[in-house]
């Protein structure tokens, strides 16, 4: 077992960036590092950087389609050693197929679901499988963004209904692995001047955190136009 200084391990942005549709997660996935900078496209979204120098994959229908772009670059393929940064766009579209590709091998078997029934037994299969699938990308030696879609939970039974907390749009059990997978979990949202900021830590009802108290304390809770190379810059710097 080799045993490396905290000091020496190598400094990506693990990244969970998530919001409502349209707030510009996408864009900003694709400020870190443009030109080496490849999506895992999934929601099919990828006008809002077609004039940036990141490349994407075809639209991917299918986990098993994710998963083979996982191995052609934890593998180190050839053609894909340029790539030092993974945006996986989105996680919450990923939960998606993965739940539509349950199902239709239920279907298989059973003639008579119908394929807009989803069960209970498949949310806990279909979890089980992102769990795997995300880790992996998350453990890769590169730089890893994932974008999601977010949801508000409300309080149980409350009347009137009261909000509890504004969460990555995915199961209950995966929204948390996940936020406990990254080191950094990040809400974007849109002033009323109609400018983009990234709200950092746990701040009533939005989930977020930061890792790293000195880059913690230097962007703040609220980071406001933000762009990921900055931020990385100073993550650098801050816990060198």
């Amino acid at each position: 077992m080799k045993i490396i200084p905290a000091s020496e391990i190598d400094k990506y942005m693990k990244l969970l960036v998530y919001g409502p549709p349209g707030v510009g997660k996408t864009s900003l996935a694709a400020t870190l590092d443009p030109e080496h900078t490849l999506f895992i496209n999934i929601e099919g979204g990828m006008l809002s950087v077609a004039g940036t120098q990141a490349r994407s994959t075809e639209q991917l229908r299918d986990i098993n389609d994710v998963e083979e772009a996982f191995h052609a670059l934890a593998h180190d393929s050839e053609e894909l050693r340029w790539v030092k940064v993974v945006v996986l766009d989105s996680a919450t579209e990923l939960q998606t197929i993965s739940l539509e590709g349950l199902v239709a091998n239920a279907r298989k078997t059973n003639r008579n679901r119908n394929q807009d029934d989803i069960f209970l037994e498949d949310y806990g299969k279909s979890t089980a499988q992102l769990k795997r699938v995300l880790r992996g990308f998350r453990d890769m030696e590169r730089h890893v963004i994932f974008t999601a879609l977010s949801k508000d939970m409300m309080v149980r039974n409350s009347k009137p209904p009261r909000l509890e907390a504004v969460v990555p749009a995915l199961t209950a059990k995966l929204s948390a692995s996940l936020m406990g997978y990254m080191d950094f979990v990040w809400y974007m949202d849109v002033a009323q001047d109609g400018s983009r900021g990234l709200i950092t830590k746990d701040t009533s009802p939005y989930k977020a955190k930061t890792r790293g108290h000195r880059f913690s304390k230097a962007i703040g809770p609220y980071v406001a136009s933000p762009n990921l190379s900055t931020l990385y810059k100073t993550l650098l710097e801050t816990e060198s």
